[in-house]
């Protein structure tokens, strides 16, 4: 999925907060929690549930449901495992 291709694109923040939330970094502990507001988390998280659910890539409406799916997901849930969980667990719960 690309960022043109988000339901809610015009809705999420497209900078890092601060210098410590960077959009690039690929360690410990940002890589392990997933903020909802941020755009470019959002959209990596995505892409990351189509290849693990091994979607084709010109199918953006998965990545719909799964934008969907992370507005009504609990806000306690932050951490990017507990969040494809509870998406795997809800698929159904929202209609395309």
């Amino acid at each position: 999925m690309t960022k043109g291709q988000m339901l809610y694109e015009h809705e999420y923040l497209w900078k890092a907060k601060d210098e410590h939330d960077n959009p690039h970094l690929r360690g410990n502990p940002d890589r392990n929690l997933l903020s909802r507001k941020e755009g470019y988390e959002v959209l990596e998280f995505i892409n990351e549930v189509a290849v693990l659910k091994s979607w084709h890539p010109n199918y953006p409406h998965m990545g719909h449901q799964v934008e969907k799916l992370l507005r009504i997901m609990p806000p306690e849930i932050r951490k990017r495992s507990e969040a494809y969980d509870w998406i795997t667990t809800y698929w159904h719960s929202v209609v395309l």
